[in-house]
């Protein structure tokens, strides 16, 4: 089995890191991040573009398709959305909420989905490295983002 080192992937990704704006529903680049301090982990967690074992595995070639990993700082709702067996959101109903199809931040090696994002997915240099951007105020959990857990606690308490 594989294991990972996120401090060290930080470190290999830099100007390769990116969030997804919900607000103007874009991907962005995440340049403030440049260790595990650098964001919050109860509010937001960084994934890899193409999953971490398909890129190192290169599982179905996808090294040579993609060219260059990333990673992406998503709020933890979003990503239980995307990948938690429990909690997943169909593409379809992922894409209602969040604006943009899930095959478009994480690489799907089995998608048929033309990717918008290039600059995710691509070996591509202009990457507006340096460019310093801040977290936007509503990237935080609100209560209705979290209201999709109240089912879990009240079976929970009964």
């Amino acid at each position: 089995m594989l294991k990972k080192d996120m401090a060290k992937e930080i470190k290999k990704y830099q100007g390769r890191i990116y969030y997804y704006d919900e607000a103007a529903r874009q991907v962005l680049p995440a340049n403030w991040i440049q260790s595990l301090d650098d964001y919050n982990h109860y509010e937001c967690e960084l994934h890899h573009v193409v999953p971490y074992t398909d890129w190192e595995l290169n599982t179905k070639n996808v090294r040579e398709i993609v060219g260059e990993n990333a990673l992406i700082l998503l709020r933890r709702i979003m990503h239980h959305h995307l990948e938690n067996p429990i909690h997943r959101l169909t593409k379809e109903e992922f894409e209602s909420v969040y604006g943009i199809h899930p095959d478009l931040i994480l690489y799907d090696i089995n998608s048929k989905v033309e990717r918008t994002y290039p600059h995710l997915f691509l070996n591509n240099s202009n990457n507006q490295a340096g460019q310093s951007l801040s977290l936007p105020d509503d990237f935080l959990l609100t209560d209705e983002d979290l209201s999709c857990f109240d089912d879990i606690y009240e079976g929970e308490v009964a």
